[in-house]
């Protein structure tokens, strides 16, 4: 993807763009923040590390079908990858560390699932996906 303003012009004429197409636009402007991006100055931006390993992410995403709410910058340096789904909430955080953590939460109960380092990009996907469509 060269230029994401090409997504900007398809939405500002109203056409769809495809969720995964809009993932990988919203990559590449994260991938343009600079230190300080937040409203404190101080945040890091993602680097290399964390849009490398959020491409990944997305590649999976896409191969199962199973798009991200929100992408967003992360406060402690990298890229979050948000999903939720009536009161179930979930995220991926690909940390500048080349760390890639994982949490899921339910506020309809009051069982906390612990956050866990991710291993296995694919399997995070899946184990996440079933949580946010559960009963639904």
């Amino acid at each position: 993807l060269r230029n994401h303003n090409y997504i900007k012009t398809l939405k500002g004429l109203g056409g769809f763009v495809p969720p995964f197409l809009s993932m990988l636009a919203k990559i590449k402007e994260l991938a343009e923040l600079e230190d300080g991006w937040d409203s404190y100055n101080s945040a890091p931006a993602p680097d290399k590390i964390s849009i490398d390993n959020a491409y990944k992410v997305v590649r999976i995403l896409e191969e199962m079908k199973f798009p991200s709410e929100k992408i967003l910058p992360s406060i402690d340096g990298g890229v979050v990858f948000t999903f939720y789904k009536n009161k179930r909430y979930a995220d991926i955080e690909c940390f500048n560390s080349d760390i890639i953590a994982a949490i899921m939460s339910d506020r309809n109960s009051e069982d906390r699932i612990p956050a866990w380092e991710v291993a296995d990009i694919r399997q995070t996907v899946e184990r996440i996906k079933a949580f946010i469509n559960e009963n639904s």
